[in-house]
């Protein structure tokens, strides 16, 4: 499941003279952003370069970071692929108004 339906902003490689490894979907301040799948979320507080980061175990070990965030719908607890967890901001180093995810 697609986390937000903004438009693709920037991809892996090289930016700033380091690795990207992310993507960044631009759109709305303020917008919903969902779970992309099922999992647990083990992290939500601000981290370096990402401004405000989620990050939610999926059931097969895979995490997925989603970071720039405006706020957290959710802190903690278990979500389904679909379920709204934060709105788009423009926290951290990236792209304006983004979401940066998944990883």
């Amino acid at each position: 499941m697609r986390p937000f339906w903004g438009v693709f902003s920037s991809g892996f490689g090289m930016r700033w003279g380091r690795l990207h490894a992310g993507i960044d979907l631009a759109g709305p301040y303020g917008a919903t952003i969902v779970a992309a799948t099922a999992g647990c979320i083990t992290y939500a507080g601000p981290q370096s370069g990402y401004g405000e980061v989620m990050m939610i175990s999926d059931w097969d070990g895979t995490q997925t970071v989603y970071g720039h965030m405006s706020a957290f719908l959710r802190h903690s607890g278990c979500v389904h692929a679909g379920t709204p967890i934060a709105l788009v901001g423009s926290a951290g180093r990236g792209s304006p108004d983004a979401l940066a995810g998944p990883l």
